[in-house]
């Protein structure tokens, strides 16, 4: 794999204040951890301009960064034109992360005006301690209902993978009140014969689980003792 150049100096973020054609440029080679950390060093009115003169995909991926620093201070400077799309694009444990550095008023005023699937499921994961497992999960996880096959699963991925932080793992859920049944990894549905059912598929094991007030200390221990990805 030929190695990624040196990323540009903090420096070259003020490109934004000459050419917009250049600035874009130099951040379109840049990754975006590469940006986010950029950034730290940046004050906190120019992070909004760079932020707000940033492709929307790319400045979605910084944001998405755990390494930015200040998001908060950041999106309260922004428009509500240009943070309210951010926030709904963002990885929902990254929506958590950033309005618990909201300020209260901020909080509230942004909540209000996001659309309804992305508020109430930040009003579920801010329910939970920030540092539970409730509430550093994603409500972006791919689950499907015992009756389907294989290619059922297939096809639902295919659609909505996209969207997903994770299609790794899928999670099998009782059709009737959505228990957790099994988890069966992306390679074995894609291995396994088209008819078979989600039930056949994988070793049947019970799933590992933990309380979602469980300290993220003890969900990090059960992820190292039984190696899960």
């Amino acid at each position: 794999m030929p190695s990624r150049p040196d990323a540009p100096p903090p420096e070259l973020l003020y490109l934004l204040s000459g050419d917009e054609d250049d600035f874009i440029a130099t951040c379109a080679d840049m990754l975006p951890a590469d940006i986010a950390e950029a950034l730290n060093d940046l004050p906190v009115e120019a992070s909004v301009r760079v932020v707000t003169a940033l492709p929307f995909h790319l400045a979605v991926q910084v944001f998405d960064e755990p390494e930015l620093e200040g998001r908060g201070e950041i999106v309260e400077r922004l428009t509500d034109e240009v943070a309210i799309p951010l926030i709904e694009a963002m990885s929902s444990d990254q929506q958590v992360e950033l309005f618990c550095e909201l300020k209260d008023a901020d909080r509230s005023r942004l909540l209000h005006v996001l659309h309804a699937p992305a508020r109430e499921a930040l009003k579920v994961l801010l329910s939970y301690p920030p540092r539970s497992a409730g509430g550093i999960m994603t409500t972006e996880f791919v689950g499907v209902p015992s009756t389907w096959t294989a290619l059922d699963v297939r096809r639902h991925i295919s659609e909505v993978g996209s969207a997903k932080e994770t299609v790794y793992a899928i999670y099998v859920l009782d059709e009737k009140d959505h228990r957790l049944l099994r988890v069966i990894s992306l390679r074995e549905v894609v291995m396994a014969p088209s008819e078979r059912s989600v039930l056949e598929i994988g070793e049947g094991r019970t799933p590992v689980s933990t309380r979602p007030v469980a300290d993220r200390e003890e969900v990090a221990r059960l992820i190292s003792k039984y190696n899960l990805l």
